[in-house]
């Protein structure tokens, strides 16, 4: 009798075609597929609006509208400050805190413990916001109405809404810092020449890391423009009268500017600035020099400060004044 032959028996697996079979490669002639348009993804640019050169708003002055977050109330509460009066301290203007419907109505979910922050958001002396938007949601409200509308100061203590206003331009950020409003980004300008650049730079010597300050210009050194000034030029400290927000805030840094240039003259001998003699003569002078007390405000401060009497102008003088001055001899500075 023969003996059985046993077979080992192999697991079936599955069988793997090469990476160049034909039937691996693609048809070439099948019909080709057309993408559906709604599958492209399209490059949408945001348009920057008509106000922003560079990057300072021009839209943006006094009076000043400050759109309040729900955390910056409290943090006003918690630092004992009054709202309006250290914005206005901060910005030297009149100013306006504006609260939209979402900023009131996250304060009333948030329960009796905001309940002092409520109080103080629901002031009949601020103005009030209407949302038409569905739902209460206070960063997404305030972020889609800064880039529509950038005629607003965002006042928030909320990092994640600091991160995106920061995105865009032309927004300055206010808080409460060390007991006290600070501002980001708030674009300031001054009248072109040697001493509008220093006040500048003293202004930007006392900012933080998170502030700067933008110099703009349409004729720059390197032209041949008539209407910029010689290099060669010199420049006096001159007050100007006014009694608008924007005067009495630039009468502020003038005087900084002014105490600053009078020390250097008296320290520094070869620096380029001295002190002189200024007088100062108007046939018609505007309705701001005939304001004694405008006149008192923006004079005040400069050493040898006096009206002169009709005796001591020319005749057809209807206004003069003299006063201790500092020159700058603008390349040697």
């Amino acid at each position: 009798m023969g003996v059985q032959k046993k077979t080992r028996k192999f697991a079936q697996v599955k069988r793997a075609i090469k990476k160049h079979d034909d039937r691996a490669k693609k048809d070439n002639n099948a019909p080709k597929q057309d993408k559906a348009k709604g599958d492209e993804v399209v490059r949408a640019i945001p348009q920057a609006p008509s106000n922003m050169f560079f990057a300072a708003n021009t839209a943006l002055g006094p009076p000043y509208h400050v759109l309040v977050d729900t955390n910056f109330v409290s943090h006003s509460i918690r630092a004992k400050t009054d709202m309006l009066k250290s914005m206005m301290d901060l910005l030297y203007a009149k100013c306006i805190p504006t609260f939209t419907d979402c900023t009131i109505a996250e304060l009333e979910k948030l329960g009796d413990k905001f309940r002092l922050a409520l109080r103080v958001a629901k002031d009949p002396r601020w103005a009030r916001v209407r949302c038409d938007h569905p739902g209460t949601y206070a960063d997404d409200c305030l972020v889609d109405r800064i880039t529509k509308h950038r005629i607003y100061i965002v006042a928030t203590n909320d990092k994640d809404l600091v991160r995106r206003i920061r995105k865009i331009p032309g927004v300055p950020i206010m808080k409460v810092a060390r007991a006290k409003y600070v501002i980001e980004r708030l674009p300031d300008h001054f009248d072109a020449g040697v001493i509008g650049l220093t006040t500048a730079l003293r202004i930007q010597e006392t900012l933080n890391r998170n502030q700067s300050i933008h110099l703009i210009a349409r004729d720059f050194p390197n032209t041949t423009s008539l209407n910029y000034a010689s290099p060669w030029a010199g420049a006096h400290y001159r007050p100007v009268p006014g009694s608008t927000p924007q005067a009495v805030r630039e009468e502020t840094q003038a005087k900084e500017t002014y105490r600053y240039l009078k020390q250097l003259a008296s320290s520094d001998v070869s620096s380029g600035v001295a002190v002189v003699e200024g007088i100062e003569h108007l046939e018609n002078p505007p309705a701001e020099y005939l304001d004694e007390q405008s006149v008192r405000e923006s004079y005040g401060h400069l050493d040898g400060f006096r009206r002169l009497g009709r005796d001591e102008c020319p005749a057809g003088v209807r206004w003069g004044v003299r006063y201790d001055t500092v020159a700058i001899n603008s390349p040697v500075y």
